[in-house]
């Protein structure tokens, strides 16, 4: 995949595997989790809600990977109360998600452990959850979003560090405050605040004052906060 094809494109599936050997762990999990956050309306057992969320949690804090393992038991019960006893190879998951129903199969592909089958578990979420929503539209949001948490594979940005001691760290406190409290519509009173600071990064700008949604993994918000 060209750079203009990455910019453009909205085949998420060449996207996802374009990224092979260059996504790490947290921004591959987190696209996960935004996927199935767009169809939280169908995950009407709490124990599959607990599941994206400690699966957010552990993107960030490995220290979580505990907590995180602990939700996989309750995540199971449900997808063998919605879809019957299950005992399978993992692979014969995907062959569960034939409905709307089938939703909480599709959190459980947040839980792989190798970045090569996340790839291929965050594909198939990917695609199911496309499926349930207006799916020629919802395609091209999971590709924004996947540009949103990635950002130009092709093209780094760097940040200068007197941006973050303009005004007594006020670049990195709204940064934080946005990410934590997933505060994105401040995306654009961010921009104003790094101009101020002195950033004229057009790539930086622009991607906080676009249109299009943002999510925890946002490389903007990330490189403020020296995330990776």
């Amino acid at each position: 995949m060209t750079e203009a094809e990455w910019l453009s494109s909205n085949d998420l599936h060449a996207m996802l595997f374009s990224l092979r050997g260059k996504i790490n762990s947290r921004k591959l999990r987190l696209f996960g989790v935004a996927c199935c956050r767009r169809i939280s309306h169908l995950l009407p057992d709490p124990r599959s809600r607990v599941m994206v969320e400690a699966a957010e949690r552990v993107a960030d804090d490995n220290n979580e990977r505990k907590s995180f393992q602990a939700c996989f038991p309750g995540a199971m019960e449900v997808i063998e109360q919605v879809c019957g006893p299950y005992n399978g190879p993992r692979s014969q998951l995907y062959r569960l998600l034939t409905d709307d129903k089938s939703a909480c199969v599709a959190v459980f592909m947040l839980t792989w452990r190798a970045e090569a089958s996340g790839l291929v578990d965050t594909a198939v979420l990917a695609r199911y959850t496309a499926s349930c929503l207006s799916e020629k539209k919802e395609q091209l949001n999971q590709c924004n979003l996947l540009r949103c948490i990635v950002g130009n594979p092709y093209h780094s940005s760097a940040i200068d560090q007197s941006w973050l001691r303009w005004n007594d760290g006020t670049i990195r406190k709204l940064a934080q405050s946005i990410y934590d409290e997933r505060a994105f519509d401040r995306l654009p009173i961010l921009a104003d605040a790094l101009e101020d600071a002195g950033c004229d990064n057009a790539d930086i700008l622009t991607h906080c004052r676009g249109p299009n949604e943002h999510v925890r993994g946002c490389w903007v918000v990330d490189l403020l906060l020296g995330k990776s």
